[in-house]
């Protein structure tokens, strides 16, 4: 978009972008945070007792990224995750557009085996295949649980525990219908744990994990109101 001024709006063709909000730009934009969802990642993690947790992000310059690695690192502490304090993320790139590699990944996983890691919280968009591939290809080992991320992935792995959901589709549709009837557009809207546009689906074989989830949904709502509200 910013390589071509010449794509402009008008009342016969608007811009919509998703997963970003860049204010430098007339378009529409819509978002959906990852903070609350990932709050309540983070204290379930804490509850199941799982103590050696490591979390991966694609890179530090992604806003959706370090939404999700702040809210997840929050959560865990609110329910008295061991050594939370000390929890960092490891980011595999430097650009905004890095950090995105399969393989990389796929080899991360066996460190993380080799160090007896529990959980892995891994914020690596497409990336977290590898991940997924390496605890599938080892499947008589003792290794570490983990999470899919935008859509339900609970196919990908025995040790997928939970997947974040994004309702991209939701915003597209609700979108293109109030342009098809003329409604007022706000130019920017992003989701949150509240509207219901982003949630937790809970793998079968770990229904056990539900019950966790809701106890920390209300306290997740409120985090993520207060996390935006200074952003």
């Amino acid at each position: 978009l910013k390589k071509h001024s010449e794509w402009k709006q008008n009342k016969k063709n608007e811009i919509l972008l998703l997963d970003s909000a860049p204010d430098s730009l007339d378009i529409y934009t819509r978002d959906i945070s990852l903070y609350g969802a990932s709050y309540m990642a983070g204290a379930a993690v804490a509850k199941k007792g799982l103590k050696n947790v490591e979390l991966v992000g694609a890179n530090s310059k992604s806003n959706a990224v370090n939404m999700a690695i702040s809210g997840f690192r929050d959560g865990y502490k609110s329910s008295g995750g061991s050594n939370a304090d000390s929890l960092h993320a490891l980011y595999l790139g430097d650009e905004e557009n890095e950090g995105f590699d399969i393989d990389a990944t796929y080899y991360l996983s066996h460190s993380y085996a080799q160090a007896n890691v529990d959980f892995v919280f891994p914020v690596i968009g497409g990336s977290n295949g590898g991940l997924f591939r390496y605890l599938r290809e080892n499947p008589n080992e003792d290794l570490f649980l983990t999470c899919g991320m935008d859509t339900d992935q609970q196919h990908l792995s025995g040790k997928i525990a939970f997947s974040i959901v994004k309702r991209m589709d939701i915003l597209v549709k609700d979108f293109m219908r109030d342009w098809a009837e003329d409604e007022d557009l706000p130019r920017k809207f992003l989701g949150t744990l509240e509207t219901g546009l982003v949630d937790i689906a809970v793998a079968k074989n770990y229904s056990s994990w539900s019950d966790e989830f809701e106890k920390v949904r209300s306290s997740a709502v409120k985090a993520e109101k207060k996390f935006l509200e200074r952003k």
